[in-house]
């Protein structure tokens, strides 16, 4: 059980360090961090990690290089909804079995409101 908590712990904390990492190349462009992709991040550094200097100027360096490549993995900007986000409505049964009628006029955007009918069940 310890090893699990211990490998829950290292996944954990390496997902911060990639955020981290994003976060600061992000700030240094002025750009979101949701803009930087976060596989792009990780395919980074499994590049960069092996090549990461023991002296403190070659560290310097070699950290902000690799900012400047995790800052090249931008995302598309996100496209906007189609329709938006709503609580879906249960569909209830009536007495005898059938469906009933189901207004999604106030859910549905005024481009696509209809009044949809269910068919009875037979």
């Amino acid at each position: 059980m310890l090893l699990l908590l211990q490998e829950i712990d290292g996944l954990l904390l390496a997902h911060f360090v990639v955020r981290v990492l994003m976060s600061e190349a992000a700030r240094r462009t002025n750009l979101p961090p949701r803009r930087l992709s976060f596989t792009g991040t990780l395919k980074v550094l499994r590049c960069r990690l092996p090549e990461c200097p023991k002296s403190r100027p070659g560290l310097r360096r070699w950290y902000e290089d690799l900012l400047a490549e995790i800052a090249e993995e931008v995302l598309p900007e996100r496209r906007e909804r189609i329709n938006p986000r709503v609580i879906k409505r249960k569909m209830s049964l009536s007495p005898n079995g059938s469906m009933l009628e189901v207004d999604v006029t106030s859910i549905m955007p005024k481009e696509r409101r209809e009044k949809l009918v269910f068919a009875r069940k037979d």
